[in-house]
């Protein structure tokens, strides 16, 4: 789940905040200033593809920094810059969306690196900075998956090997991070369809029919949701598994929860 804080999801019907909606909420970055040691957030995130294992942990530890909005490694919550936690999410993609800058070229390389290290899972964001400076390599793991949850469609071309992320089943990390970024792709992301269906129907009553949100089958449910705005035939056909296939019913309940 997202900290509250920097996430305000805008047009979006699923009622269930995620990383996802992380991608679409709208905050002033007027006389925010992304920088650390000199370094914008924009070279940060080229420099987080770097050749260089140093380089790469230095702008992954800077990027962290400006999500948090701490102005150095050793802040405590006193010296938090909220207004520049706040912007994060949006600056990042609007840097993405710039038309001068490579992200459909450094997409892969994003990809590559968290797949780099095993288990990492970036919606932990309170251990993430906890444990900033322990493991280079996994904070760039972390950053990595991070950024590219906001690349959006331009991320379409991962898709083959985003399915099969998916397809291993939402108890793996690297599932829950593949349906976001898949997620985040809006109607780009409709070949992952069947592979969340799949993963609902896996699940049968093991889902979480209370949904306190915490369950881990629901990242799936919260995609699915996102992916049935694009297409109404979607919800036609949760409405058919709710009410007729046992397995698939508690996740196609779920999912039309978060569609409202």
């Amino acid at each position: 789940r997202v900290n509250s804080r920097i996430a305000q999801p805008v047009e979006r019907r699923a009622k269930t905040v995620s990383l996802t909606a992380v991608i679409r909420f709208s905050y002033s970055t007027v006389n925010v200033m992304f920088e650390r040691d000199g370094k914008t957030l924009r070279e940060c995130i080229l420099e987080l593809t770097d050749d260089s294992p140093d380089v790469r942990a230095a702008a992954a530890e800077a990027i962290m920094m400006m999500e948090f909005g701490l102005p150095h490694p050793r802040a405590t919550l006193m010296d938090v810059d909220w207004d520049e936690g706040m912007a994060f999410g949006e600056s990042v993609r609007r840097i993405l969306g710039d038309s001068d800058f490579p992200t459909a070229e450094i997409a892969p390389k994003l990809l590559a690196l968290y797949r780099s290290v095993k288990g990492v899972d970036i919606c932990a964001m309170l251990m993430r900075v906890l444990h900033k400076g322990s493991d280079p390599k996994r904070n760039v793991a972390n950053i990595a998956g991070l950024i590219l949850i906001y690349v959006g469609p331009a991320a379409k071309e991962l898709l083959p090997e985003l399915i099969a992320m998916i397809e291993a089943g939402p108890e793996e990390a690297e599932a829950r991070f593949a349906a976001e970024v898949v997620a985040s792709m809006g109607a780009a992301g409709a070949p992952a369809t069947e592979a969340f269906f799949l993963g609902l129907h896996e699940a049968g009553a093991d889902f979480d029919l209370k949904y306190e949100g915490r369950t881990v089958w629901n990242v799936f449910a919260r995609a699915l949701a996102g992916l049935a705005e694009h297409d109404e035939q979607l919800i036609t056909r949760l409405v058919g598994l709710a009410r007729d296939d046992e397995d698939t019913r508690p996740g196609a309940i779920i999912t039309l929860q978060e569609i409202g």
